[in-house]
């Protein structure tokens, strides 16, 4: 609705009579928006929580697990030196998490 308003949509004087006519629609508006965003959300997450097979699973697990290892054993034998390190090894742990939040 604000970009409504910014492409010069009419708005009117607050609490007019034009105004009170408007509100009707803006809030239409509003509630039209936002239940196509709930409904684009729950079409992701239902998409999402489908379940994998075994296979692919127990493959995300070891995956996980191993890229996970690897990345505490690399920040603890050697820590983050750098920005950028520290960027990978935290970016190699979300994909770790990623891998076993299934």
């Amino acid at each position: 609705m604000a970009a409504l308003v910014a492409a010069g949509w009419p708005v009117g004087t607050r609490f007019t009579w034009r105004w009170w006519c408007w509100r009707p629609l803006w809030w239409g508006g509003v509630l039209v928006l936002t239940g196509a965003l709930v409904a684009a959300t729950g079409a992701l997450t239902r998409r999402r929580r489908r379940e994998p097979t075994a296979d692919t699973r127990a493959w995300r697990d070891r995956a996980g697990l191993a890229l996970l290892s690897a990345t505490g054993a690399a920040a603890g034998l050697s820590g983050p030196r750098t920005a950028a390190l520290a960027v990978v090894s935290t970016t190699l742990a979300v994909g770790a998490w990623w891998m076993l939040s299934g």
